[in-house]
């Protein structure tokens, strides 16, 4: 009988495992950071791959709550609802080296293909703040939103699956921050 659910312990020392070692981390070295057994890890999650989608679902869950948020927060303007929302920054980003992540494509291709559809499904709330930006006037009117949104899951995938953020130094969240101020710079009226 287990004290407790050890998921929290668990994805933590792997989210440090894979900041160390990227995908090449081990449940071995995962489980001797918290002082259990492997097989401890399988009474909670049944594979590495489980693991990694277990945090893509928290992931996308806090982004859902966030984007919502914005959308919600009457104080902002159109234009900074447009920002925020591009910017939305989880927990989870904070956590995890997400310079690593590009690494996925090689080492679990399932996984960064997950990555990639869960971004998919994220751009619903992303268009909402643009109609609403562009339906007041905020957005020039010649700005085609679906083009625009190509334009933006395009560039923020490749950030996942190429090497630029450990080549430039540069954090997720600085490089979305970049991304966003030059998209948003570019299509305010």
């Amino acid at each position: 009988m287990y004290r407790k659910d050890l998921r929290p312990e668990i994805v933590d020392s792997f989210i440090a495992e894979f900041n160390e070692f990227g995908p090449k981390l081990t449940l071995d070295r995962v489980s001797s950071r918290i002082h259990i057994s492997k097989k401890t890890i399988y009474r909670f999650f049944r594979s590495k791959d489980e693991i990694y989608s277990y945090i893509l679902k928290q992931a996308a869950r806090d982004v859902a709550m966030g984007q919502k948020a914005v959308l919600e927060d009457s104080s902002l303007s159109p234009a900074e609802k447009v920002r925020r929302i591009l910017t939305v920054e989880t927990l989870w980003e904070s956590k995890i080296d997400i310079s690593k992540v590009a690494e996925l494509t090689e080492e679990a291709p399932g996984i960064a293909k997950e990555i990639l559809e869960a971004y998919h499904a994220s751009w619903d709330a992303v268009r909402q703040a643009l109609n609403d930006a562009k339906e007041k006037g905020v957005v020039r009117p010649e700005v085609n939103v679906d083009l625009l949104l190509t334009y933006l899951e395009a560039s923020m995938k490749s950030l996942y699956s190429s090497k630029v953020l450990k080549e430039q130094h540069l954090s997720y969240t600085q490089a979305i921050s970049a991304l966003a101020s030059i998209v948003v710079d570019g299509i305010l009226a």
